[in-house]
């Protein structure tokens, strides 16, 4: 990796730049406007210029050309290769360049988010530190934006690991721990397709209580369907514990077994789902894996009886856990 020097911030004063024309890729006289560097990301052996709004980021155009088919497609098409350019490529026609003092300037608003940008620059010097300083979701979903749009594959595929780690499809990694910014993770889901964490995401939000002071902004990008869909989901998670909560069985053959005197074998049993359901209200799938881990034949059930509320607690999970793909609407 390239070793970047930095001024300190004290000496980011404004200088006077060109404003990029209309015209992509010329470079015709223009009105002085003035901009000020980026704290850390201004290298003072750059070659190249990367303006977000007045914030000027100054890199080095070989590294970006390796980490970056867009940013490599950008600069050759700015030197005159008429390089061919696919669907999600075609915003390089809209970025302005110019040359100051020798230094190609290019004007990216509009293309991304400069704190995305930022933060996939971060990456790109930080992330041999991730292992022992994990990042956030919200610096893993601006990493993955970032890298998304501008084709960084490596750290595309990175972020989005890291992803699928916090929001796992997979029932079994499911753990009361409460997972931050769902409501984040499912709008991320639904814009960058990346059905794999919606399904967690948004049970994360079915199964936490309404909050007395929630913050005002945590669904400020959900679109009107994805409270439809929420609020259908509760009504069918809600009736599955209404069911649950009326167990049926069979009464047992084999002795000794509490199922062979079925009154004590019905207080057992709605005992441990009235437990289940006091700890997990809202949270039916929660419920019915502790139901299906539990000591049964420590509560007096024989072992084919223990081995049947195991099964059947598990096989009912599994299916709530699947038919959330439908109620949510997620493409699997």
């Amino acid at each position: 990796m390239t070793k970047r020097k930095h001024e300190s911030d004290t000496d980011d004063e404004a200088r006077e730049v060109g404003v990029a024309s209309d015209q992509a890729y010329s470079a015709t006289k223009r009105t002085k406007t003035a901009f000020s560097k980026h704290g850390r990301f201004w290298a003072l052996d750059g070659n190249v210029i990367l303006m977000f709004g007045s914030v000027a980021f100054r890199v080095h155009r070989s590294r970006f050309s390796t980490e970056s088919i867009w940013f490599k497609k950008l600069f050759e098409r700015s030197a005159g290769q008429e390089e061919l350019l696919d669907d999600d490529e075609m915003n390089i026609l809209d970025v302005g360049v110019e040359e100051v003092d020798g230094i190609d300037v290019y004007y990216l608003d509009g293309i991304s988010n400069m704190e995305d940008f930022e933060a996939l620059l971060s990456a790109m010097d930080d992330a041999i530190h991730y292992p022992d300083n994990p990042p956030s979701f919200l610096t893993l979903a601006a990493i993955f934006r970032a890298a998304t749009t501008f084709k960084c594959w490596k750290f595309k595929n990175f972020a989005q690991q890291r992803l699928f780690d916090l929001f796992p499809n997979n029932l079994r990694k499911l753990t009361r721990a409460a997972v931050p910014h769902a409501e984040a993770a499912v709008v991320l889901g639904r814009g960058y397709e990346l059905p794999s964490i919606l399904k967690r995401a948004y049970y994360e939000i079915l199964r936490t209580a309404p909050q007395t002071d929630p913050a005002p902004d945590r669904f400020a990008e959900w679109e009107e369907v994805d409270f439809v869909r929420l609020g259908e989901t509760q009504k069918h998670l809600a009736a599955a514990w209404s069911r649950l909560l009326t167990p049926s069985f069979k009464v047992c053959p084999g002795p000794p077994c509490a199922v062979t005197q079925r009154n004590a074998a019905i207080s057992i049993l709605c005992n441990a789902l009235f437990i289940a359901f006091l700890k997990y209200p809202l949270d039916p799938i929660g419920g019915l894996l502790e139901l299906a881990s539990a000591q049964w034949m420590a509560r007096g059930f024989c072992q084919r009886c223990a081995n049947n509320h195991s099964t059947t607690f598990g096989m009912k999970a599994d299916e709530l856990w699947e038919n959330l793909d439908t109620w949510l609407e997620i493409d699997t």
